[in-house]
């Protein structure tokens, strides 16, 4: 999870310089050293971003914009606010372990080592969209700044997350406001993992506006964890038209035509 987030998820989403890909040196110089040229070439080296011409015709641009322009997702999406973190947890207590009659219960809790903490809801089958649009009582939830904070301060906020502010600093100056709350939430001070066994489902959310087609749509990375130590992945997206009749007027007719039959 916490590689996935860091390395795949953040650089993807907090796009604040132009990409290349992760092999373009090792490709550069086996193409030189092959071609037996020795023009230096260094990925350090190239532009952050890039000017991008527009205008009604192709041929005659009156303006400039640099790419890529910051929040934006996969170039047409816009970032709003930024990226929220949140979890349902799970309550823990030896009440709820299930433990066969024939050994004591004392011999039973010193093997074990620790309560049972079942989920509610078990999520034991595999989550559909109806289980993405709700959520239970959000807690741990955290705020990724996209517009305020470089991909790095994100990245070290998902490493002050992954090993709960346990490296010897001020926790003041941690990004995770949840790495003092412990590994219960109960235990303020002492530092904990911000995901651990209490955890029962993360949800990963990002609100995004795509002007091309006038859509405000909310985007959640669902993971659902059981007790049978099974991770359910499903990503999901909700969508809505930023104002009534938007578009052009046989698109808009098609609508309300479908509209009224549906309402009769």
């Amino acid at each position: 999870f916490w590689s996935w987030l860091r390395l795949g998820f953040l650089p993807l989403v907090a796009r604040h310089a132009w990409p290349f890909s992760e092999d373009l040196q090792l490709a550069y110089n086996s193409t030189f050293r092959s071609s037996n040229l020795s023009l230096p070439f260094s990925v350090s080296q190239l532009p952050s971003n890039f000017t991008l011409n527009y205008g009604l015709e192709p041929d005659e641009p009156w303006g400039q914009v640099n790419v890529p322009v910051r929040d934006d997702i996969k170039g047409f999406n816009r970032i709003i606010g930024g990226i929220r973190l949140r979890q349902e947890r799970a309550q823990g207590s030896w009440e709820s372990c299930k433990m066969p009659d024939t050994v004591s219960p004392e011999k039973m809790k010193a093997w074990l080592g620790k309560p049972c903490m079942p989920a509610e809801p078990r999520y034991e089958l595999t989550p559909e969209a109806g289980h993405a649009e709700v959520f239970g009582e959000a807690q741990r939830v955290e705020w990724m700044l996209t517009q305020r904070r470089s991909l790095q301060d994100l990245q070290l906020m998902a490493l002050d997350m992954e090993e709960g502010c346990s490296q010897p600093r001020n926790l003041s100056d941690s990004c995770c406001r949840s790495c003092s709350g412990g590994a219960r939430d109960g235990d303020r001070g002492v530092p904990g993992p911000w995901l651990d066994e209490y955890t029962q489902r993360v949800e990963i959310g990002v609100v995004s506006y795509n002007p091309n087609y006038g859509l405000i749509s909310l985007v959640t990375v669902n993971f659902f964890l059981n007790r049978a130590g099974l991770y359910h992945k499903l990503i999901h997206v909700q969508s809505a038209w930023s104002q009534w009749l938007l578009g052009n007027f046989i698109d808009q007719v098609v609508i309300v035509l479908v509209d009224v039959v549906w309402l009769s």
